[in-house]
């Protein structure tokens, strides 16, 4: 199929897949805390704990299924990717590879929109994990290693940020080649995905967040935020809002998607981890490794409204969906709404 057709049957499909749940959504919130390895289940409404799973090493990134009923961990010192069954919240098992042994491997995590695929970071590479049988193999090297990377609901590209290198490297996974590589300047770390299409990083080095076409893969606009410091990004169901947080500035920028203009500043105290959109796009969960909680952010109100409490330093999260179809960018910051990932460097 033409990159262009193909492109727009996926801004279709995604634009369809994430209308807004509403109450009709019931979710949980997942949390990954680095230090008490654990991964806990959270109230989205309360911040109560629902259940926590203690791992065998310190999780690095996850995924969730798009159905809600697996997460997948990877725990890099072990070597391994780790299994949660998350209708028991119970550890169900492991996925090993000898491209792990490339450490840190295995990193960064990114499921196909269909759930079968599990692409995970090894060294400075992919590799490829066939869910059904737990197959794996190694494909294209020279990435940037332990580096963040996303895969976009619908068309099944896969965008890695290659930081200082300033380009983000787009794979179509279907056939393995490189699609397109995006200048993008700022140190680019992190990838959200919007349902008109548009395709938002966040910059570590000035602060700024840059949105393209992936109709084009072309780069059409940078907003600047004024954060300092490492940076995680996702956007809104609605596709109204994007978040991008920073380590340095302790803070989360709330960006106008639509009219790709600041809206404002939110202070949500030390190491802000990934930013969490609630199923609704009303609120915002900040993981606040250094402050050891989760601040809810009011998007419309554009302040913090609690503080939970959820293990000893959570940095990433994502949401569970219940019994309601999951929005395919619920499936990894972003990281699945948003997938659980990276700790902040």
């Amino acid at each position: 199929m033409p990159t262009a057709l193909r492109a727009a049957c996926a801004i279709g499909a995604l634009a369809l897949l994430l209308q807004p749940a509403g109450a009709a959504a019931r979710y949980t919130l997942v949390v990954l805390s680095h230090a008490d390895r654990s991964v806990y289940e959270l109230d989205p409404d309360s911040g109560r704990i629902l259940h926590r799973v203690q791992l065998p090493a310190d999780p690095r990134d996850a995924a969730i299924s798009p159905d809600g009923n697996q997460i997948y961990v990877s725990l890099p010192a072990a070597g391994t990717i780790q299994t949660i069954d998350a209708r028991s919240f119970t550890l169900a098992g492991r996925i090993d590879s000898r491209a792990f042994a490339a450490r840190p491997a295995p990193a960064g995590l990114a499921l196909t929109s269909d759930g079968t695929t599990l692409y995970a970071g090894a060294g400075d590479g992919l590799v490829e994990v066939d869910l059904a049988s737990h197959l794996t193999r190694r494909w294209e090297r020279g990435l940037l290693p332990d580096g963040l990377f996303q895969i976009q609901p619908g068309s099944d590209w896969l965008y890695f940020p290659t930081g200082n290198t300033n380009r983000v490297i787009v794979f179509d996974t279907s056939t393995h080649r490189r699609t397109a590589v995006l200048r993008v300047n700022g140190d680019p770390a992190d990838v959200g995905f919007a349902p008109n299409g548009d395709v938002w990083f966040s910059e570590d080095r000035d602060g700024t967040a840059t949105v393209a076409s992936s109709m084009t893969h072309r780069v059409q606009q940078v907003v600047r935020t004024g954060g300092r410091g490492a940076s995680r990004i996702a956007v809104s169901p609605d596709g109204r809002y994007v978040a991008v947080t920073h380590a340095a500035s302790q803070d989360v920028a709330l960006i106008d998607a639509r009219a790709r203009r600041l809206l404002g500043v939110v202070a949500t105290g030390r190491g802000p981890g990934f930013p969490v959109f609630s199923a609704d796009s009303a609120r915002l969960f900040v993981m606040n490794r250094g402050a050891g909680d989760v601040a809810v952010v009011d998007v419309s109100r554009r302040t913090v409204v609690a503080r939970w409490k959820a293990g000893t330093d959570p940095f990433g999260g994502g949401l569970r969906y219940l019994a309601h179809p999951q929005p395919p960018a619920a499936v990894a910051g972003g990281a699945p709404a948003r997938r659980p990932g990276h700790p902040l460097h």
